[in-house]
């Protein structure tokens, strides 16, 4: 199955399914969203970190952000794989993830974002996945 990481601004990277977002608040109001996958995004807790740690000057700010989302991700995708396993289904099922479905942040590609952090969770799972326009 193919799955997109991409930028709300670069649609050329996108896939031909549904638009999903990965970012809470608001999306940018040229983009039709879907919806929003909340599991797949950064809590409140980690983003409000994040940018009171960079408004302080910290320069690993971004980097504990990965790191915590990345955290966040692990446990999501193993309760995810105890819940497909229980249900006698795979994870991508239990998803409910569809051919095509690209999954939305706001940074364009070649910035600082978190997309490829979910990008290795979708591949474990079995996702044929497309970062920026490039399988990985």
């Amino acid at each position: 199955m193919k799955v997109y990481l991409a930028s709300f601004f670069e649609e050329h990277n996108w896939g031909k399914g549904r638009a999903i977002s990965i970012a809470r608040g608001q999306k940018p109001r040229v983009v039709l969203v879907n919806l929003i996958y909340e599991g797949f995004c950064p809590t409140e807790k980690i983003s409000r970190k994040y940018y009171a740690d960079k408004q302080d000057g910290i320069e690993s700010a971004g980097e504990d952000f990965q790191q915590a989302y990345s955290q966040e991700l692990e446990e999501f995708f193993r309760q995810a794989e105890f819940d497909a396993t229980k249900a006698n289904k795979s994870v991508i099922e239990l998803l409910a993830l569809e051919e095509g479905d690209t999954f939305l942040s706001w940074e364009r590609a070649g910035r600082s974002n978190y997309r490829n952090v979910l990008a290795e969770q979708l591949k474990n799972i079995g996702c044929e996945v497309y970062l920026e326009g490039v399988q990985i």
